[in-house]
Order: C-alpha cells, then structure tokens, then sequence
C-alpha cells in the first residue's frame, strides 16, 4: 500500500473513482442477468401449456358427470401419459384414458368422455405428463366425486307446464347458472 501514498492525489481520486466505476459495472450486469432470467420465466411460464384434469357436470333433467382433460394454456402439448389409481369397470372409459397417450391437445382444447363410477370409486387420482417445446410437466390431481352430491338445484316444477317444457325450463335454467 505504500505505493499508493505515495502518489498525488489526482492519481489517488483516478484509482478510486475506476475501481468504483468497476464495481458499479459488476453490480449491474449481475442485476441485468438475474432481471433476465426472471423475465425468461415469466414469459416461460405464460406461454406453456396447463393440462388440467377435471370432474364437469352437466344438467339436462338430471346431473351427468364428465372428465375433462383440457389445455387451459396459451401452447399446445403431446400427451405422454395419463395414470390413474384404480381400473374403471367401464371398458370405453379405459380405452379413453389409454388412447390419451401421444395425443397432442391444442390450447383450448378438451377431450371428454362421460364418468360412469360408482360410489365407491368417488375418490379419483390421476396423473399426467406432457410435454411441449418449452419442457416437459407432470401433475397429479384427487378428483372426489362426492363433492357434487352437495350441489344446490332448484327445479322448476310449474302444474299448469307440461313435463318436457319443466324439464326446458330446467336445464335453460342451469345452463345460464353456468356461467355464473
């Protein structure tokens, strides 16, 4: 350090300022990078795709039940596989889920196939992988069906309407509730 006494002090402020130049340098271009790899994921995960697995219901005179496999995403995705914990008895049903694999699903786009299950098989889990261009996911879901035993409906039951216009009246009535 003796050297650095020994020098003026216009040479004294220029080897502080540069070394602080140098640092501030540093500093930001490690702020720059992490700003960057923040903004890569961000843009990463809007892009992707969201394959969500789900139990719909709709009314038509009665509750019917569907699962739904639908890319709520902004990018399309191949299907890898779809796993389930339990063997459905319904033959078809297996046949959906096993021909899910290596299915591209656009965004937007769903796969549906009626849910005939009985009590005890309420509680459901699947998982599925998929992937797209931007990488590959897995997700897990529990879907219990019991849930919708505890939907509120208020049927329309007017003496002076014949069945069928009760029945019309019925599922327009949970056709607007739907989009509640």
């Amino acid at each position: 350090m003796e050297w650095f006494n020994n020098l003026d002090i216009s040479n004294k402020i220029a080897i502080v300022s540069a070394l602080a130049t140098f640092s501030v340098s540093i500093i930001s271009t490690i702020i720059a990078l992490l700003a960057l790899r923040t903004t890569k994921k961000s843009i990463t995960e809007a892009n992707r795709p969201y394959v969500v697995i789900a139990i719909e219901t709709i009314e038509t005179g009665f509750y019917a039940k569907y699962l739904v496999i639908k890319n709520y995403g902004t990018t399309g995705a191949y299907i890898d596989f779809v796993k389930t914990n339990h063997e459905f008895k319904n033959t078809y049903f297996n046949n959906f889920i096993k021909d899910l694999t290596t299915r591209f699903i656009a965004p937007g786009q769903s796969f549906v196939s009626y849910l005939d299950i009985e009590p005890e098989e309420a509680q459901m889990e699947f998982e599925i992988q998929y992937s797209s261009p931007l990488g590959k996911y897995q997700e897990r879901f529990t879907l219990n069906e019991k849930l919708y035993k505890h939907q509120v409906r208020k049927s329309v039951n007017q003496s002076q309407l014949s069945e069928l216009s009760n029945v019309l009246n019925n599922v327009f009535h949970a056709q607007d509730k739907s989009k509640i």
